[in-house]
This record gives C-alpha cells, sequence and structure tokens, in this order.
C-alpha cells in the first residue's frame, strides 16, 4: 500500500477485532485454504473498498471468519489476534501457505519504494523461493491483481484457522468442545467441519437442545445433504415459507422447514420455539427431514422396543424408521424412552449419523 494514498482506517484503533457470531462461547469456522483460494482467485480485477491493500483484506477475512483487520499493515506484527490465528515471523527457509495473509512492513522489502504503511495480500500458491500473492493498491493499480514475490520479502504472515491447522483444533477447544461428552467429541467435531451445527449451538453440548435449535440444524443439514442453499432447494421443490404459519415465530428456518414437511408445529398455529425437544419429536423430524430430501422412507419394521405404548401416535413411525437405519437407538432396557429430552449433543450425532445408504434409499 503506497504512502502517498492514506488507508481508509488511519483513524480506527490499530485491532484486529473478532466479531463473533454468538454471545455464549465462540463460534467454528469450517474453511480448507482451497476455500480460500477459490474465493481470492473469482475476485481477480475486482476494487474492494477504495482499493487499499487492507481492504481486499477486511473482504477475505470477514467472507470467511466474520473477523476484520483494521489499522495498518506496519502493524500487524504486534496486533492481538482471534483463538486459532497465527502469526508466523519470516526465518530461513519458510514458505508460506495458500490462504496467509502476506504481511510486510517497513523495511522488508529488499526492492522499491519503502512505505510508512506496510502492506498486504493473499497467497494463493508458493514454492521453494517465491510465492503467488494477490493484491491492492500495488504499482499503481487498486483493483486485485497477481504478483510473484520472493518468500524472504515478507515480513511473515498471518493464518487464519483452516481445517487442518493446528489453529484449527485450537480453535475448536476454545469453541466449548470440551463441553461435550468424551463419547460424542470425535461425532461433533466431524458434524461441524460438514457445516450444518447452527454457531449457536456450537457450546454447551449436553444442554437439552431446544425446537427452534433442532429445525435451524435439521435446515442446515439439508443443505449438506443436498449441496444447496435452503432457498434453492425450496424454489427446486415448488414450496415456499408462508410467513403466517406460526403466530409464536418468523424464523426464516422454521417456516422453510414447516414448506418442507419438516415440522407441522405442536398445534394452534403454535410452533413453540424455546419448548423442550423430546426423543420422539427427534425421531419424527429425522424421517421428516430424510423424506424432504427424497429418502424413500417407505414403511420400516416395529422398532420392537418394549415402552412404544408411551409414545404418541404420531411419533411410531419416526421411530421405526430412525431405528432400522441406525439413526437412533434405544436408551437401555429396549426401552426407546420417547419423551425424555434430547440434548445437543445427542441432536449433532444424531443428523450425522444418517449416512450414505440412507440417502441412496
Amino acid at each position: 500500500m503506497k504512502k502517498r494514498i492514506l488507508t481508509l482506517f488511519t483513524a480506527l484503533a490499530i485491532t484486529f477485532t473478532f466479531i463473533p457470531a454468538i454471545s455464549a462461547g465462540a463460534a467454528i469456522y469450517h474453511v480448507t485454504s482451497d476455500d480460500a483460494v477459490e474465493w481470492v482467485m473469482s475476485n481477480i480485477g475486482e476494487v474492494f473498498g477504495r482499493g487499499q491493500c487492507t481492504d481486499l483484506g477486511i473482504a477475505y477475512t470477514t467472507h470467511f471468519f466474520d473477523a476484520t483487520l483494521s489499522g495498518s499493515p506496519k502493524d500487524y506484527p504486534d496486533i492481538e489476534l482471534p483463538i486459532g490465528w497465527e502469526r508466523i515471523e519470516y526465518y530461513t527457509g519458510f514458505v508460506p501457505a495458500p490462504g496467509d495473509i502476506a504481511v510486510w512492513i517497513p523495511g522488508t522489502y529488499s526492492w522499491g519504494s519503502i512505505f510508512d504503511t506496510g502492506h498486504t495480500g493473499i497467497i494463493i500458491s508458493s514454492a521453494e523461493t517465491t510465492f503467488s500473492v494477490v493484491e491492492q493498491n500495488w504499482n499503481g493499480d487498486l483493483s486485485a491483481q497477481i504478483y510473484t514475490k520472493p518468500n524472504n520479502s515478507i515480513w511473515g504472515i498471518i493464518r487464519p484457522p483452516f481445517i487442518g491447522t493446528k489453529g484449527y483444533d485450537i480453535m475448536l477447544e476454545d469453541a466449548g468442545i470440551n463441553s461435550a461428552s468424551k463419547w460424542a467429541r470425535d461425532g461433533i467435531t466431524d458434524a461441524i467441519t460438514k457445516g450444518f451445527v447452527p454457531a449457536e449451538i456450537q457450546n454447551n453440548y449436553t444442554d437439552i437442545i431446544t425446537r427452534q435449535e433442532f429445525c435451524r440444524m435439521a435446515v442446515q443439514w439439508v443443505e449438506y445433504a443436498t449441496g444447496k442453499s435452503i432457498d434453492s432447494f425450496l424454489s427446486e421443490q415448488g414450496v415456499s415459507r408462508d410467513p403466517n404459519a406460526f403466530i409464536d415465530t418468523n424464523d426464516p428456518y422454521i417456516l422453510a422447514a414447516f414448506a418442507l414437511g419438516i415440522t407441522s408445529g405442536v398445534g394452534g398455529n403454535l410452533f413453540d420455539p424455546i419448548g423442550q425437544f423430546s426423543r420422539e419429536q427427534a425421531a419424527t423430524m429425522i424421517m421428516n427431514t430424510c423424506r424432504a430430501i427424497g429418502v424413500n422412507v417407505g414403511n420400516p419394521p416395529e422398532s420392537g422396543f418394549s415402552d412404544m405404548g408411551s409414545a404418541a401416535s404420531w411419533a411410531l413411525d419416526g421411530i421405526n424408521f430412525v431405528r432400522a437405519n441406525g439413526i437412533m437407538q434405544g436408551t437401555g432396557d429396549n426401552k426407546f424412552s420417547p419423551n425424555s429430552t434430547y440434548t445437543r449433543e445427542q441432536s449433532i450425532i444424531t443428523l450425522n449419523n444418517i449416512d450414505h445408504d440412507v440417502l441412496g434409499k
């Protein structure tokens, strides 16, 4: 970023501000470095903000992580980073990785002009001695363009917590994965990586899940399973949200679930969004979710649980379906406990248990 062009954020406090998606516990972002490079390459020639180098960085980090680089790159070696983000100063032999944020500070260039504010860009590929980087406001061009620079030209890099990095593991731990029961942790991590676990329930995993929370996750699972946004999927199915479906919520996820037949509420035009979720409700909604994406739920054999007399008549098919397909099991002593509550971790694991054999039916 050239000295003659003032950075947009000169007047702001020099900090790296992290804006979590939820107030209780940190969110988890399941982004790969390939995702990052694909986004950067799709924006070659674009001008972000006023064309400053930092404007590109802001667009990049906000798009994937709800994080905002503010201030000048010359201060990046010292600013506070969000949990899981890494800062690595260049050393002999260091090779930056795709997705890294390159940082130049005054004096680090071995050629060209020296500037007071520093400079930054997004690395898209690297080799033993050079890397390719996308930058704005370089050589008089305000648009995002590709340049090749020597590895030893940078002060260092800032690395977001991409999947597979140690920062990602740190982010998982900070987000509350340790609040989950040990048996559930691997499955929860797998589900989060798939992208269908809402940020607001990525914590306090042993809490009872609400009807709203489960419904939101079911809709995001539909997006994961189909590879389509829920709006695109609704359109494809020829249905739309009914704003008058319920009198106690207008949550777009719940209305989408209603449109797809995943839920019908609790009666009387009520959904009861903060109501506690039961095992029989979970079984029914899971069956309906599978049906919504085209699974032939058929007529599964009776579950054989000894306490089915306490289950609601509308829940029997769902319970039979989840047991027959290995999605939910009993609670011991050949019981399903249909009226018992269901936790966040149980809900996440249950949706993650829907495998390709079921989807292929």
